[in-house]
């Protein structure tokens, strides 16, 4: 399923959230007048997240913006693109913003001609 031209209005988020929302094979969201304070991601763009418009947003402590992580799923295609933030205002975040990738569980072996 995939969530088209859906604009999320106000949310107060408490201390006891973990993430305050994630968005998965989404496109054409609208984040606008968010108020977050949590202890982990105010709000985390992952897989296949396309034409995100974050707005007048205040995060409180926690992470802030994240997106990924890429490469979660092996043999699956993964994008995250066009995401545009602003006016948005950070206080005692441990990030302005992070892009979060999967690190291989193995090195990768490299053959050479």
């Amino acid at each position: 399923m995939e969530s088209t031209y859906v604009s999320i209005l106000p949310i107060r988020t408490s201390d006891l959230a973990d993430i305050s929302v994630q968005t998965v094979y989404a496109n054409n969201i609208t984040f606008l007048r968010w108020i977050v304070s949590n202890g982990d991601d105010s709000i985390s763009m992952k897989q296949n997240s396309t034409n995100i418009y974050i707005a007048n947003c205040t995060f409180y402590n926690g992470l802030s913006f994240a997106m990924g992580s890429i490469g979660q799923y092996p043999g699956q295609i993964n994008v995250i693109e066009n995401v545009t933030a602003e006016n948005i205002i950070l206080y005692d975040t441990i990030y302005g913003a992070r892009i979060k990738t999967v690190r291989m569980s193995r090195p990768a072996l490299w053959r050479s001609h």
